[in-house]
């Protein structure tokens, strides 16, 4: 059965509706950088960080000002100091993400951009930036199998969002916390070729 017919009552009063627009134009550019040093005695160091910068251009209903384009960190990067052998391996990384807009306050190009009512950009949402600490180990029981012990988030970092805020508001507003703590996986790796 599909179907084949949609009515929205009379008389229902709407709050809120949400739609979803693209953008007009965007411009991404950016640089990765990493350095990776393995040494003789089986110490290693490996690390990559990247830098973006981006300009949207919204539809004029949405946003008067040009801004980042949403979705997107303008800095992600990783450390990992370890020794391994060629039956063990041991691991601490670390990890950044910068700040990310998920959410566009409106700020059409007819609103006065003083005005808090009128132009939005106090209603943008944040993913805020986060830095966690991870741990690995791995041995090498014969050829085909091995052992991993893997110790995700150790450092218990909490995933916040945040509203943009403006004066009247003090400034950032949270509206989502979410705490995941650490995660820890043992298990085997079998390889049957």
């Amino acid at each position: 059965d599909h179907v084949s017919e949609f009515a929205i009552p009379q008389d229902i009063q709407l709050s809120q509706v949400d739609i979803t627009l693209n953008g007009d134009k965007a411009t991404v550019y950016g640089i990765e950088l990493s350095y990776n040093q393995f040494f003789e005695n089986g110490l290693f160091w490996q690390s990559n960080v990247t830098f973006v910068e981006s300009e949207a251009e919204l539809d004029e209903t949405i946003r008067q000002d040009t801004m980042k384009l949403p979705g997107q960190a303008d800095v992600t990067g990783n450390i990992s100091f370890g020794w391994e052998n060629e039956d063990f391996s041991a691991r601490v990384i670390t990890n950044y993400r910068s700040e990310i807009l998920e959410q566009i306050g409106s700020c059409p190009d007819n609103a006065v951009a003083t005005d808090a009512h009128s132009c939005k950009t106090w209603a943008d949402v944040y993913q805020d930036e986060i830095v966690t600490v991870d741990f690995k180990i791995k041995y090498d029981v014969t050829d085909k199998l091995s052992i991993y012990f893997d110790a995700i988030n150790l450092t218990n970092q909490a995933d916040l969002r945040y509203i943009e805020g403006n004066e009247q508001s003090g400034g950032n507003i949270l509206y989502q916390r979410e705490e995941y703590g650490s995660t820890y996986q043992l298990g085997l790796n079998y390889s049957f070729y």
